[in-house]
């Protein structure tokens, strides 16, 4: 579980980095009035591994202080867009629990925010505290759906993104090749950034235990390379 921990942070850390080194703030006073920006710092005190660690490690973005997101960098094609994550993890050494929660945010000439969310889940199951009565389990597989909200209070009470009321919420949700919180992650970089983003950020960052989980991952996300040599 102090793998994982580590492993996570040495994602977040560098991610945090280049967005305060390429994002200008100018605008969002008021967002992140409202919606507090976590610092590199409180990363490190978030996911800081402390010697023997047997009972489960909760993480939760919402509830550090008075409730703070992580500003990540802003999308490549569309660098007015900022995607804006809460994550929730609850890490043990049976089965993890992962939530991420991004909000794409634009701001009109008012600057009011809008714009559209997703979440990337673990299975339902894991979660022992669902509600979800299914037998078939129509979200019991890492997947991805679209959000209106955050869905948290401390957040949601603060700040309303400007979405569309009929965006449906439910379905679709979309299957992802992630076995785990990390690989869950790094299919966020991938959804956000895109594969040479994503191969780029893993080879200039030393991040910790990383192999097992690009051994998961690489094959899906590099089949078109694969491909386009094997036709050669």
């Amino acid at each position: 579980m102090i793998k994982t921990i580590s492993t996570l942070r040495d994602i977040l850390t560098p991610l945090c980095k280049r967005r305060e080194s390429i994002w200008v703030n100018e605008g969002w006073e008021y967002v992140f009035a409202q919606w507090q920006p976590i610092a590199r710092e409180d990363l490190e005190g978030l996911f800081a591994p402390t010697g023997s660690v047997s009972g489960p490690v909760e993480v939760d973005f919402s509830q550090s202080q008075r409730g703070q997101v992580l500003y990540l960098p802003p999308l490549e094609k569309n660098p007015q867009c900022i995607p804006i994550l809460s994550l929730y993890c609850q890490l043990n050494n049976q089965q993890s629990i992962a939530k991420l929660r991004v909000m794409l945010v634009c701001l009109d000439g008012n600057q009011d925010p809008y714009g559209i969310g997703f979440r990337m889940e673990t299975p339902e199951s894991m979660n022992q505290n669902t509600n979800a009565t299914d037998s078939d389990g129509i979200h019991d597989f890492h997947h991805a759906q679209l959000i209106r909200t955050f869905g948290q209070s401390k957040l949601d009470d603060k700040l309303r993104v400007c979405s569309p009321d009929w965006l449906p919420t439910t379905q679709p949700s979309f299957p992802l090749p992630a076995k785990c919180p990390v690989t869950l992650l790094l299919c966020l970089i991938v959804t956000l950034y895109g594969k040479k983003y994503y191969n780029q950020f893993l080879a200039e960052h030393e991040i910790f235990d990383i192999k097992q989980h690009r051994d998961i991952l690489d094959p899906w996300i590099n089949s078109g390379r694969q491909a386009k040599k094997a036709d050669g």
